[in-house]
């Protein structure tokens, strides 16, 4: 394992045994089955878990399951494991497909009695330590045929005060805890955000902010999943920054907040070559493709406003499992292409073939919102959803228990970010101590990449070898010109190869003030920058330190032990002291060469003649025939009932009556189950559609949900 995950594996043992207050929760749902046993849970990595789901879709207004059953064969084992690790266990009511009968509940007295009095006998009967309520969401429609009124949000206030006072009376010995999932946004009042829930506090313990599924296959262009900063004018206006910001404006304390994380990823299917702009906004065609192998078709068999069909979702642990992404954690796999944004802080992978694109999370960008979300003093982070994680990503959510870096005063003096606080004229330092590198991605063999660069596939173009954000493709060539004069001008570093050849390193242009560089440049953690998403090597070939200008500010980051920042035209990468320059190969006009491919190495030998022979290789590319497409059979594949699908995969369900045969073709891979009952097609609705976050105010630019039938691509918007 590598050392930075050790080491946080180790302090956040120490924190844990040491009373951390800081909490991790994780959703655990209530529809995996066999798929995830309860004992691959690391209840000591988490201080909560969410039980997912009791429904409030029926008449009576009273909390449901779409499977008893599931209930009463894993529940009680997650409590009893979950308390022998001090973990608390909370049942969470509503979700995406779960929240249609909210509005009327909680409308009056004798209804939200009956409510609680189920949630008393039901914390009572299993042991559990409170309740979440995932109402989505209050004042907005959402999965489209949930009921809305105006006043949901002053009835959701009753609803908060009277279960607080009954659990109180109920349970006069122990602190039953009360939460709620919600909207990026605050709760919705006549139409917009309200701007003062501080009545609302002293009946809750902890808001789990939603910040993911802010874009998706349900808007009209390609986007992140979990933004750490939204990008102005592109896609949704919403984000793991701003979302903290405004819950804090509204007067929700810091430490009654836990910020979201995505422990998966969205596909979407591109209309273009995303690599001709390198930005992640780019038009989309309606509805999701496949994700990964757990994908299959659904439907939510409670509202029919959303057309069914495939999620999209990859689950991070499938993204490694499946070969897109390789050991490193930044290598992509055979024929994608990996790439990141500056401005969301997030990885995206794009395959010029098929032209889907994902955008997920992975050690590094989760690492960028755990230390932000300690450096906001939250009260920790939640994460959706305990299975689709293989530990990797809980070990650096686990950071959360970690001390304040003194990173934090630089982030916090940017007032885009610091907007929330709740008071504005504290004080703030003027020369913050030297920078507490965060190192998620360590030891990860001879070359790593920070995040400005990928390592292409063998068959890629060489232009895949630089990823960039969409933040640099806006800049002005003036800037691009003006650096390359200041090189022209510069002194050019000449460093002898092994072979006694010479290869030229850019001068360095922005080391920081705390590492000895010979340039004579200054510029420090904290200290100001011109041009968001800009990268630069405190001193190339010297030194490990790296900078990068996070809006306003220079930001220092680490190369991994024992390597240092070198220049490359148009970004920076990561290498041993003593290999070759990683060199750009020439690559052809597209539009001249459309199936031109080349061989880049993304990883150069330290042997300076394997390189030249490489570039000389490079500069005269053959064509390489393209792969035969698969295409659908020309019969019909054999139909399997609907019997055998069950027998064969009970947890994969696709809604089909119960006297219809599935037949499996390109579109519908042999993965999906036909699940007739109303329970099992809730469960497999609500994990694809879980929880989704959507606007279809055309001025945001959000739509929806879209039809996912090929047939029908029509966007079919529902107010979120």
């Amino acid at each position: 394992m590598r050392l930075s995950l050790i080491a946080a594996a180790l302090a956040s043992a120490i924190a844990l045994c040491e009373g951390s207050t800081k909490m991790v929760i994780g959703y655990f749902p209530n529809w995996l089955y066999a798929n995830y046993p309860v004992e691959n849970i690391p209840f000591s990595k988490y201080t909560h878990i969410n039980y997912a789901f009791a429904i409030l879709n029926n008449p009576d207004n009273l909390p449901s399951f779409p499977d008893d059953w599931a209930v009463e064969s894993s529940l009680p084992k997650v409590v009893e494991q979950a308390h022998a690790s001090k973990t608390k266990v909370l049942l969470s009511v509503g979700g995406w497909t779960g929240s249609k009968r909210f509005s009327p509940m909680v409308a009056t007295a004798s209804s939200r009695k009956k409510f609680i009095d189920w949630n008393l006998d039901f914390i009572e009967k299993y042991k559990t330590d409170g309740v979440d309520i995932d109402w989505e969401y209050p004042g907005k429609q959402a999965a489209g045929c949930n009921e809305v009124a105006d006043n949901d949000a002053d009835n959701f206030l009753l609803l908060l005060k009277e279960l607080r006072q009954a659990l109180d009376k109920k349970f006069p010995k122990e602190h039953k805890e009360i939460s709620m999932a919600v909207h990026v946004q605050p709760f919705i009042k006549s139409g917009v955000p309200m701007t003062d829930l501080k009545s609302f506090v002293p009946y809750f313990d902890h808001v789990n902010l939603m910040t993911y599924d802010i874009n998706g296959a349900w808007a009209t262009t390609t986007g992140p999943n979990a933004p750490f900063q939204a990008e102005e004018g592109k896609g949704a206006p919403f984000s793991f920054v701003e979302s903290i910001r405004d819950w804090k404006k509204a007067g929700v304390p810091a430490d009654k907040i836990t910020a979201g994380l995505a422990f998966y990823g969205r596909a979407m299917k591109a209309q273009v070559d995303m690599r001709q702009q390198r930005t992640q906004f780019q038009a989309s065609e309606a509805g999701a493709p496949k994700g990964d192998s757990d994908d299959a078709y659904w439907t939510d068999p409670y509202c029919n406003k959303e057309a069914g069909g495939l999620s999209g979702i990859w689950k991070w642990t499938n993204l490694r499992k499946e070969g897109l992404l390789q050991d490193d954690m930044v290598t992509p796999g055979k024929g994608w292409e990996r790439n990141w944004d500056q401005v969301s802080q997030t990885p995206w992978l794009f395959n010029p073939e098929t032209k889907h694109f994902i955008s997920y999370d992975d050690p590094e960008s989760l690492n960028i919102k755990v230390e932000h979300a300690i450096c906001e003093d939250l009260a920790g982070v939640m994460v959706w959803d305990i299975h689709q994680d293989n530990g990797e990503l809980l070990e650096v959510v686990n950071k959360i228990h970690t001390a304040k870096p003194a990173s934090c005063e630089a982030l916090l003096k940017n007032k885009s970010i610091t907007e929330s606080n709740n008071n504005p004229d504290s004080e703030v330092l003027e020369d913050p101590e030297e920078d507490v590198q965060s190192e998620v991605i360590d030891d990860l063999g001879d070359w790593v990449a920070p995040p400005s660069t990928t390592l292409a596939a063998e068959e890629t173009k060489p232009s895949s070898a630089i990823a960039q954000s969409s933040a640099l493709i806006d800049q002005d060539d003036e800037a691009e010109d003006e650096y390359e004069d200041e090189d022209e001008d510069e002194d050019e570093d000449q460093n002898e190869d092994q072979d006694g050849k010479t290869s030229t390193l850019s001068s360095s242009e922005a080391p920081t003030a705390t590492v000895p560089v010979e340039d004579g440049n200054n510029e420090a953690d904290g200290t100001s920058c011109a041009v968001s998403g800009q990268q630069k090597c405190a001193s190339s070939g010297k030194t490990g330190k790296w900078l990068t200008c996070n809006i306003d500010k220079w930001i220092v980051r680490d190369c991994a032990a024992g390597l240092v920042c070198k220049e490359l035209e148009g970004g920076i990468y990561c290498d041993s002291p003593d290999a070759g320059d990683f060199k750009a190969a020439a690559v052809p006009d597209a539009a001249s060469a459309p199936n031109v491919a080349q061989e880049p190495s993304p990883i150069m030998s330290v042997l300076s003649d394997v390189a030249a022979s490489l570039d000389e290789a490079l500069q005269s590319p053959l064509p390489v025939p393209e792969l035969p497409l698969l295409s659908k059979p020309e019969a019909p594949l054999p139909s399997i009932s609907t019997p055998e699908l069950l027998l064969n995969f009970p947890d994969a369900a696709a809604a089909f009556e119960p006297s219809s045969d599935l037949s499996l073709s390109a579109e519908l891979p042999p993965v999906a189950a036909g699940l007739a009952d109303e329970a099992s097609q809730a469960s497999i609705a609500e994990q694809a559609a879980h929880p989704m976050v959507g606007e279809e105010d055309l001025v945001n630019g959000r739509q929806h949900q879209a039809s996912l039938a090929v047939e029908n691509p029509i966007l079919a918007a529902q107010i979120v």
